[in-house]
This record gives structure tokens, sequence and C-alpha cells, in this order.
């Protein structure tokens, strides 16, 4: 077999490797209306580079056939490969997005690694005592009535803890998105059109329009102007 054929063959099969590893994450836990605030671009160019480019370049380089120790540096090529991919998979398990939270007049999404589990314990809530697996779950946050503990959470918010991490404030969503409603002078299930706030992650930010009767998101669009 000629290099050409197996660099055309190894091509072929890490393509299809990371394919199936990009649908698979894709479909369990990237919404395709979040893909925009959500999704984690330089983890999968890093894979394409790795595990789609480089490992087939490389045995374009080494294949010759019979040449000793082929096969133990095609093993080499695709241990390299490997490890790359767990390293892909463990990266995007550890990054998902886990809650879209409502908070302050906005639609905040969470990542995984922007939660400290000491936090989970605190929720008054069962349904956010652990990340789910699944994709993304809707919450609201409410900052507490004492003046002293508002004080304390802003103070920690600008060292990335904001109200949108601490499941202890959470409420459920159809509360606060009723007041994302009052907020623009409209009641939630006034059945009119439907109403558009801000949606934001450190991953992209842009707007989701939320259904007038429900407050349920319909679909969400990038900013332009952060394009």
């Amino acid at each position: 077999m000629s290099r050409y054929r197996a660099f055309a063959i190894h091509f072929a099969v890490s393509a299809l490797v990371v394919g199936t590893f990009m649908g698979l994450v894709l479909l369990l836990w990237y919404p395709p209306d979040l893909l925009a605030f959500a999704f984690p671009m330089r983890l999968f160019l890093t894979l394409i580079a790795v595990d789609v480019v480089a490992g087939p370049v490389l045995t374009l380089i080494v294949y010759r056939h019979g040449k000793p120790g082929l096969r133990f540096d095609l093993i080499c090529i695709a241990l390299v490969q490997l490890g790359f991919l767990v390293y892909g998979v463990h990266s995007a398990w550890t990054t998902r997005p886990v809650w879209l939270v409502a908070a302050a007049g906005q639609i905040d999404v969470v990542f995984a690694n922007e939660v400290l589990p000491k936090e989970l314990a605190k929720s008054k809530l069962p349904d956010f005592l652990e990340l789910p697996k699944d994709g993304p779950r809707l919450a609201g946050a409410r900052l507490p009535e004492d003046p002293k503990e508002r004080e304390a959470l802003l103070m920690e918010a600008l060292a990335g803890q904001d109200i949108s991490r601490r499941p202890e404030y959470f409420v459920p969503y159809a509360e606060e998105a009723a007041r994302l409603f009052e907020r623009k002078g409209r009641r939630l299930g006034d059945g009119l059109e439907p109403l558009e706030v801000d949606i934001v992650s450190n991953r992209g930010a842009g707007f989701v329009r939320l259904d007038a009767a429900t407050g349920q998101p319909i679909d969400s669009r990038p900013d332009p102007q952060l394009q």
C-alpha cells in the first residue's frame, strides 16, 4: 500500500471518529440554539487539528511499505490521537452548559466548570442539587432581601461567583420569567408577541425570544455587533 493510500485511509477513519464524537456532544449537551453562546470552538479546532489533520499527515510522513518499526510508529501516532480524543471528551463534559438562569433582566448560560461543588449542596430546590447530564436546565435566580447579604453577593460576583452560579438563590424559572416580562411592562401569559431579552455567557452574547404565554425560550440569535 502506498503512503498516499495510507494517508487517505487514516484521514477517513479520523474524520469519522471525530465527526461522530462531535455529533454526540452536540446532540447530548449543546442545543442548536445555544451554539453561538456555548459552543467550545477552541476545543473542537484543537481536536480537528490534531486528530483529523496532524495524525494522517504524520502517517503520510512515516509510512513506507516494509519499513522496519513502521507498526510502532503508527501505534504511537494512534495513541497520541486517542489521548487527544479522551482529552476532548473530558473537556466537553467539564465545560458543558448546565443551566440557563433568568436573573437581573437577562438569561445567563452557566457552564459546569463555573459551579463550585460546595454550592450545589446549598440548593433549596432538589432539581439543582447536582449538575444535569443531558443538557442545560432552566432556572431563575433572585437576590436575597437582606441588604448585607446582597452586598456580600455583589462582592463575590466580582470574583466570578455571581448569583447565576449559586443554586442557593435559585427559584423556579417561571417565577423569574414573569419578572423578566414585568421589567418590560408586560405580563407573562398575555398571549402577545414573544419577549426578547439578552442571553450572555463567557463564549458569546445575543438575544433570546421568550414565549409570551409560558416564558419558555423559543429561539435565539447572536448579537451582530459582536460577530
